[in-house]
């Protein structure tokens, strides 16, 4: 996690090690799925919802192996997932890799208990 603010948190520590950003790539990713900015360089950015088909990228996310209305994980083997358009996935972030890049910062005293 890099910010919480708000109804805001930021999921991009660490890199997505799963769909075809994993299997190919940061620059095969930001080639599909990034925007111009009107010079050479090409972004991914937004603020993405699970569930919610975010307008600027064109791209949902999927909490997958996890249950919402009990507030539990069912799945360790679960992920974070961005989808395509096809509903294939384009990242993922297994629960897996997300806690040990939690775990890590905790103890670094990158996070704060609570």
């Amino acid at each position: 996690m890099k910010a919480y603010s708000g109804d805001r948190i930021t999921l991009m520590t660490p890199e997505p090690d799963g769909g075809m950003y994993g299997e190919r790539g940061v620059k095969v990713f930001v080639c599909e799925y990034g925007k111009p900015t009107g010079d050479d360089t090409l972004y991914f950015t937004g603020t993405h919802r699970a569930d919610c088909r975010n307008v600027k990228t064109a791209s949902p996310w999927r909490v997958r192996g996890f249950d919402p209305s009990r507030k539990i994980i069912e799945d360790v083997g679960g992920t974070v997932e961005l989808l395509n358009d096809a509903g294939g996935c384009a990242a993922a972030w297994s629960f897996a890799e997300l806690m040990i890049g939690w775990n890590k910062k905790t103890r670094a005293g990158g996070l704060c208990a609570v």
